[in-house]
């Protein structure tokens, strides 16, 4: 989560300096996505019956959010197009869920092969992730 934030506070300061605010506009709304994906989360941190619609409204707001700025901004600096822009947005924004998919599932293997006995604890728990795998 710090080098996310730290990018996009990167990305803030250099649409400010630029007074490029089409930039600033998508980089805010990726802050703010980023926030209320990482409260929801700590909101629900404690359930472990997490639902599928919960799940992937967090990791959009947050994995994928940044990721769906980044490309974004980078369409949007380069052609000033925002057609262009929104698509690049909803391409990062996909890549960004995949890869969070991916990752949550990564950590869970590597959790099952450290720690056999994990493996009977997580089948008492229905996270979205393992409907993927």
């Amino acid at each position: 989560m710090l080098v996310g934030d730290y990018l996009l506070s990167k990305g803030l300061l250099l649409s400010t300096t630029n007074n490029d605010f089409e930039h600033l506009h998508i980089l805010s709304e990726a802050v703010k996505q980023m926030s209320e994906g990482e409260l929801l989360q700590i909101e629900k941190a404690r359930n472990l019956n997490l639902k599928e619609d919960i799940y992937f409204e967090i990791i959009k707001n947050k994995t994928a959010s940044l990721l769906s700025s980044a490309c974004s901004v980078g369409a949007y600096s380069t052609t000033k197009d925002k057609v262009i822009s929104e698509k690049m947005k909803l391409f990062g924004e996909k890549v960004g869920i995949a890869f969070q998919i991916k990752d949550d599932l990564l950590i869970m293997a590597l959790q099952i092969l450290v720690n056999p006995q994990a493996m009977i604890f997580r089948k008492k728990i229905n996270l979205t992730v393992n409907l993927y795998a």
